[in-house]
């Protein structure tokens, strides 16, 4: 299952695959799904995120290792990237989570009736600025951290991949309801094929794998 969009080749700009561009892709545009080509839209909020938080591109390059990584995106709570590795005998996760989401940020002009008085006028642009503040600010990473695992860590979460059949799902779930909740995301990195699956809260065993990847990693989340 080889990526099939134009960005297959496109460089990250170093060898380690983590892009020195903001503007570089972090998925392909679209992937091979049983006879058809899948565009893959990942919101104009994935790649910048993920550039935030120095992760490494995997679908246009295999880095040496076997690799999956969660990306969870959740509307009101710190994004968080889980990967967990194989090289050999060893298994490793690296847990990272930013300080708050990724904001495409555009100025914002607060209202001001045109008979405010001037301490209503005051009291609403202070009340506004900071606000502003915030939202200019990017995010910044907050935990990075490697932990070891075993492999029958590894081998039970590739148990519940099978249990969902993770490498012949959809990239993109054409049914996914509306811009509350979180987004889960599932790439993997092999050295014969990459995969991308995306879904917006799901309730199956998809749900599954990244709930135990956050077991895991020992992160103490609110799942939604």
């Amino acid at each position: 299952m080889k990526t099939a969009g134009s960005n297959d080749s496109q460089s990250t700009g170093q060898n380690s695959a983590i892009p020195k561009d903001s503007t570089v892709n972090f998925v392909p545009t679209s992937l091979k799904y049983n006879d058809s080509t899948i565009n893959i839209d990942a919101g104009t909020w994935y790649s910048p995120t993920l550039h935030i938080a120095k992760e490494k591109v995997l679908y246009n390059s295999y880095l040496g290792h076997d690799i999956y990584r969660f990306s969870w995106f959740r509307s009101f709570d710190e994004p968080v990237f889980i990967t967990i590795n194989r090289k050999d005998d060893n298994y490793w996760l690296t847990i990272k989570k930013l300080s708050k989401p990724f904001v495409n940020y555009q100025e914002d002009i607060t209202f001001i009736p045109p008979n405010a008085s001037g301490n209503e006028e005051k009291a609403r642009q202070e009340e506004h600025d900071p606000m502003m503040d915030a939202l200019r600010l990017p995010p910044k990473i907050v935990k990075n951290h490697e932990v070891k695992i075993t492999k029958a860590n590894w081998d039970t979460f590739e148990r519940e991949l099978n249990k969902c059949n993770y490498w012949k799902l959809q990239p993109s779930d054409p049914r996914r309801p509306g811009l509350d909740g979180s987004e889960w995301i599932i790439e993997a990195h092999f050295k014969d094929r990459y995969w991308f699956v995306d879904r917006r809260s799901p309730r199956d065993n998809f749900r599954n794998c990244g709930e135990h990847l956050l077991r895991l990693s020992g992160l103490e989340e609110e799942i939604y």
